[in-house]
Order: C-alpha cells, then sequence, then structure tokens
C-alpha cells in the first residue's frame, strides 16, 4: 500500500507534516525494493525517529531567563541584614492532642505544652438539628411541609 502525508498508519496521525513526508518517502521506498508491508512500517517509523533527532539537536537550546537586577539587589540586602543581625526562628508548634473534656469542650494539646479549650458545645442540640433536617429531605422534597416538632425531638 503506497502511502502519502495525508495517509500514513495511525502512529504518525500527530506528527508534523515533515515527519508525515519522510514517513511516506521511506516507506514506499521499501515497498519499492520488495519488502514486505510491515517492514515498510518499520523502516518509515525509524526514519521518523531519525529525522526527529535531527530537529531536536538543531532546535536551539533554551537559557533560564536571567534575574532582574533590581531583584537580585533585594536579595543581597535580605542576605546583607540577615547576616547583620542573625535572629532565631521560633520553633512551630505541633498539635499532639485533640479530645473533648467532660464539660463538651474541645481540648488541643501542642508540643510546646499549651492547650487551646474551645467554648462548650451542646451535642445533644447538633444530634437534634441533624435528625430534624434529615426528616425535612426525606420526605421527598415534595415541597410539603415540614412535621411539627415536640419536646424530646420526636415528630408527628
Amino acid at each position: 500500500m503506497p502511502w502519502d502525508a495525508s495517509n500514513t498508519i495511525p502512529a504518525m496521525k500527530n506528527k508534523s507534516l515533515q515527519l508525515r513526508q519522510v514517513f511516506a518517502k521511506a516507506a514506499n521506498t521499501a515497498l519499492a525494493k520488495g519488502l514486505s508491508e510491515e517492514d515498510a512500517v518499520f523502516a518509515g517509523l525509524s526514519a521518523v525517529k531519525i529525522e526527529e533527532k535531527k530537529i531536536q539537536k538543531a532546535a536551539p537550546k533554551v537559557e533560564p531567563p536571567k534575574v532582574p537586577q533590581h531583584v537580585l539587589a533585594a536579595i543581597e540586602l535580605a542576605k546583607k541584614a540577615q547576616e547583620d543581625n542573625p535572629q532565631v526562628v521560633p520553633e512551630v508548634p505541633v498539635l499532639i492532642s485533640a479530645k473533648f473534656n467532660q464539660y463538651n469542650q474541645l481540648v488541643l494539646g501542642f508540643s510546646d505544652g499549651r492547650t487551646i479549650v474551645s467554648n462548650e458545645v451542646q451535642v445533644e442540640e447538633l444530634i437534634q438539628n441533624i435528625a430534624i433536617n434529615q426528616q425535612i429531605t426525606s420526605n421527598g422534597g415534595t415541597g410539603g411541609t415540614p412535621p411539627d416538632i415536640v419536646d424530646g425531638g420526636t415528630f408527628n
């Protein structure tokens, strides 16, 4: 099967026109020499690989952008200030424990010995609110009125 730049194998689909032409020329030459279609495909792919390496070597090397002079000056000033007045960086405390106490307060313990205690949380109230919300959304979203709530968190 003779190939051209618009009619190549699927592996050449996203290659440039130049590389597809290289493939077609090499594969057609291999077919003309009496090689099988499979061998012609391998010859075409090998030619493409060689051409890609040539293109890659010919591409100009991209140098990283240079740091602007004003940024370099700021970095130098910061280094000089650090050398003139070294400061000790304080250690950041690490959270080592988190638990609720008997008053339903969250107590966070840190590696430096400090603790943080939250305000009291009414856990029972939260459970009631969750139960109420579940009942309202479980009526199928038909737009009906939510059930009445009586003391104790039960529904009528």
